[in-house]
């Protein structure tokens, strides 16, 4: 693990947990050590790549303040 070149993506709540003497499960210390190369991200997504006010990819822009576009891209019966 010391020798590791590779980063660790894991939830930023685990990414601070295993840090610690009660969650590193005796890794702590290493972990500790290299936790430049812990990288916590949210939910496991992009949050800028998945947002649907800005996706290329959306046919109608929509937001958690503006649901309009919702409704267009929606395939609702």
């Amino acid at each position: 693990m010391n020798e590791g070149r590779n980063d660790c993506w894991c939830a930023q709540g685990y990414a601070w947990e295993i840090t610690t003497s009660e969650g590193g499960w005796g890794l702590h210390e290493v972990l500790q050590s290299r936790q430049d190369k812990l990288n916590g991200i949210v939910n496991g997504i992009d949050m800028s790549e998945w947002d649907p006010s800005n996706d290329a990819d959306t046919e109608a822009a929509y937001s958690v303040d503006d649901l309009a576009g919702n409704l267009q891209t929606s395939s609702l019966p």
